[in-house]
């Protein structure tokens, strides 16, 4: 009897521990898709600040330029 009650029991703690590890793996590739999608806003994000600073210095050029004309 006891015996059963163990495997039963040992039963019950596999899939417990198979659901686990099931719901562990999705978080972790959410986690990963959320880190990607972070780093690629986070490049964006540079990206953008390198072309305003180009246009602010291409227009300061520009202003300095007319300001001699």
């Amino acid at each position: 009897r006891m015996f059963d009650d163990n495997k039963v029991r040992n039963r019950e703690l596999e899939k417990f521990q198979s659901k686990f590890e099931s719901e562990m793996n999705s978080l972790k590739a959410k986690l990963e898709s959320e880190r990607e999608a972070r780093e690629k806003c986070e490049r964006e994000r540079d990206q953008a600040k390198y072309e305003i600073f180009t246009l602010k210095s291409d227009l300061d050029t520009l202003k300095l330029e007319n300001s001699f004309n």
